[in-house]
C-alpha cells in the first residue's frame, strides 16, 4: 500500500535535501528559486510551501515547491533563497 501523507521538512533533510525548488505558476511567468528552508520545523509538509509563495515580478500567489534533489548531487542552487522573487506571505 502507498504511503499518501505528503513528504515533511524532516523526511526531506533525512534524505539529504535542505533546500526547496520553486517556480511561479503564473500564465507565462515560471520563474524559478532554490529556497533555504532550513528555519523550518521538521513536520511542516513540503506542498504547504507553494500555496503561500508569492511572485514579486507578476504577483502570483501560487507557485510549485518541491525538495531540490540536485543537493544530493552536491550540486550548487542556480540561485540563492535571498535574491528569490518569491517570498513567503
Amino acid at each position: 500500500m502507498q504511503n499518501l501523507n505528503p513528504m515533511t521538512l524532516g523526511n526531506m533533510r533525512a534524505n539529504g535535501v535542505r533546500t526547496l525548488d520553486a517556480w511561479c505558476l503564473g500564465r507565462g511567468c515560471n520563474h524559478f528559486r532554490v529556497l533555504d528552508v532550513s528555519g523550518y520545523p521538521d513536520d511542516v509538509p513540503v506542498p504547504s510551501f507553494g500555496p503561500r509563495l508569492r511572485c514579486e515580478v507578476c504577483g502570483n500567489l501560487v507557485a510549485d515547491a518541491r525538495p531540490n534533489w540536485n543537493e544530493i548531487y552536491k550540486q550548487e542552487p542556480i540561485t540563492r533563497a535571498s535574491e528569490s522573487p518569491l517570498c513567503l506571505q
